[in-house]
Parts: structure tokens; sequence; C-alpha cells
């Protein structure tokens, strides 16, 4: 994936958390990697806030950091935001309140990554609290891991997402084995200056295309005359 793609998917983010909290939020990307599913839950602490959804066929994850959610439940309740919040689980009272920051962040990711990959806009599954819980993806799966820092009028967090690594591969295999395209009818008859080391000449495209290892172009000039 593009390093630019994934940065524009964070400044949507951003924006829209900006617009639901009425708070300075920054989310940008600071690390793309691909690594196995198990070795992500593994550099996730707990408590955690993991929700899954579909992506392409598969399923992704979305992890953030208990301390943002915490920051945007004393939000809509009445409180500022900007305090900073120690990460502890979220309780059932204020899970609502986390499935909707997961949902407005997938949205966001969904709309800013749409030219690379097909996300869902919403949770498919409830949410894990704990590293433990978060089994939605083979352990052994190879992962793309969007890593994004947040920052701002909140406290200083992490956002990831997970998406299938495979899906990206298809991609590529895809664009590297599309068959080259003909030319069409008219091009052959178009005239291509070649240019020699020791001599020019000017031949028609159809005869450049039908040029095959080991033949010879004859040159306008003898052997001996001047470049």
């Amino acid at each position: 994936m593009d390093p630019g793609e994934a940065s524009h998917a964070g400044t949507r983010v951003g924006e829209a958390l900006t617009r639901w909290l009425q708070l300075d939020i920054r989310v940008e990307c600071v690390a793309v990697e691909t690594q196995r599913y198990q070795a992500f839950l593994g550099s996730l602490a707990s408590p955690c806030l993991v929700f899954p959804f579909a992506c392409g066929g598969q399923s992704g994850a979305l992890a953030i950091d208990p301390a943002v959610v915490l920051a945007a439940v004393d939000r809509v309740l009445g409180g500022t935001g900007k305090s900073r919040f120690v990460a502890r689980t979220v309780t059932s009272v204020e899970m609502p309140i986390g499935n909707r920051f997961a949902a407005c962040a997938l949205q966001a990711f969904a709309e800013g990554l749409s030219d690379v990959v097909a996300m869902a806009k919403e949770p498919s599954g409830a949410a894990a609290l704990h590293v433990r819980q978060a089994r939605f993806v083979g352990p052994e799966r190879k992962c793309l891991v969007l890593t994004y820092s947040v920052a701002g009028d909140v406290a200083e967090a992490q956002i990831q997402v997970v998406l299938p690594a495979m899906l990206f591969q298809a991609k590529g295999n895809s664009e590297t084995n599309r068959p080259a395209v003909a030319p069409p009818p008219s091009l052959p008859g178009v005239g291509v200056e070649v240019a020699a080391r020791m001599a020019e000449t000017t031949i028609t495209l159809a005869d450049l295309l039908a040029l095959e290892r080991g033949d010879v172009v004859t040159l306008d000039a003898e052997w001996g005359d001047p470049p």
C-alpha cells in the first residue's frame, strides 16, 4: 500500500472524530507493516478494544486504545474530553459510545482507503476487551497493519487497522499478469526514429515491432563515414 493512501485515510479519520466530538483530533499514520496476526495480538496490551470488520470477503480488525475512547465518553457526557485518561476496561454503560467511536473511525477509513481495498463501514461484531478475546483472524494469517497516532485535545493514543495481506497480493498479481494491449491498427504505420551509435535511420513502427533477436537494421551510412 502506498504510504500516501494510508496517510490520507488517517486525515479523514481525524476530521470525522473532530466533527463528532468538537475537539481538535489529529490522526497520523506512523507505520505500515506486514506481520502475522498472532504477532499483532502480542503487541497489544490488555485491557484493549478490538473490533472485527469485514474486508474484501475476509476478516479485519480495528484496535483502539481504550484511553481515547474514555476521552470520547467524557466528552459525550458533558466533559471536556481533554483529560489524560488511564487505559482501563470500557464498561457496558460506556460501550455504546465505544461502538460509535469505532463506527465513526471505520467509516472514515473505508472512505479514505476505498481506492485500494473494500472495507465495511461498521464493525461486524462485538468488541474484544482483552487480547485473548480478539482472535478474529487466523493466528498465522499475514496481515497489513496500519498504525496511527492520535493527538490533539485528547490523550495521545494509537489506532491500528489490520487488513488481510492477501488482498493486496492478489491485486499486485493481477496487475503483473495483465496481458499487453495490442497497438491500434493504424499505429504500426507511424514512423519511428531509431538512433544508433555510428549512424541513424528511420523505420516504421510495424518494422520495429517485427524485429527479433539477431535481426540486422540497415543504416543510412557506409562503413567509415563520419558519425
